[in-house]
């Protein structure tokens, strides 16, 4: 799903969070890694999680002989991680993806340490039906009261939710993206 990743939108996130050498970051859903190479280009630490046997392949392939960074196998629904590891955790499209939203950013803010720092990057609601279907997303984006209301339930503070660029897909569809940050 290459063409959701946004530099703008992912230096942006890594920016929000103002990301410190040597800190433990981790990314929720790395997929290929693209989240990964914009923390490791912020100096941090990462731990890079996905669900998928082929992605950690892939990650162990492209990051491996790097000793900042970790490959973990876990679903994303019960990341298998222990309480309170990490500074910062990314999460990239895994909204679009969660049978539950707002489970899912509560198991994200589980690994932070108190006082770290979460961003999450997804899509804002869009009519495009086909483009859910396509990418087999479980929704079309999110509205930004119902983002607020789950970072809320989470027990999420210092929320900030704004759009953060967009992605451009064939047939001309562009779809907008936000930045939802919060602190534990």
């Amino acid at each position: 799903m290459e063409e959701f990743n946004s530099v703008q939108v992912r230096d942006e996130a890594v920016m929000q969070v103002k990301a410190d050498p040597g800190k433990t970051a981790v990314d929720v859903g790395a997929g290929e890694g693209f989240i990964t190479e914009g923390l490791l280009n912020a100096g941090c630490n990462v731990i890079a999680v996905d669900s998928s046997s082929e992605m950690v392949s892939l990650l162990k392939q492209r990051f491996g002989h790097l000793r900042e960074v970790r490959v973990v196998q876990s679903p994303d629904h019960e990341i298998k991680l222990d309480d309170e590891i990490a500074d910062y955790v990314f999460a990239h499209l895994r909204l679009s993806v969660s049978p539950d939203p707002a489970a899912f950013i509560c198991g994200i803010k589980r690994i932070l340490k108190p006082g770290g720092k979460l961003a999450v990057t997804d899509l804002l609601f869009h009519k495009h039906a086909d483009v859910t279907e396509k990418y087999g997303f479980r929704n079309n984006g999110f509205n930004l009261p119902d983002l607020y209301e789950w970072f809320v339930l989470a027990g999420v503070k210092n929320i900030s939710i704004e759009t953060a660029g967009s992605v451009q897909l064939e047939g001309g569809i562009k779809l907008d993206m936000f930045l939802a940050y919060g602190e534990k």
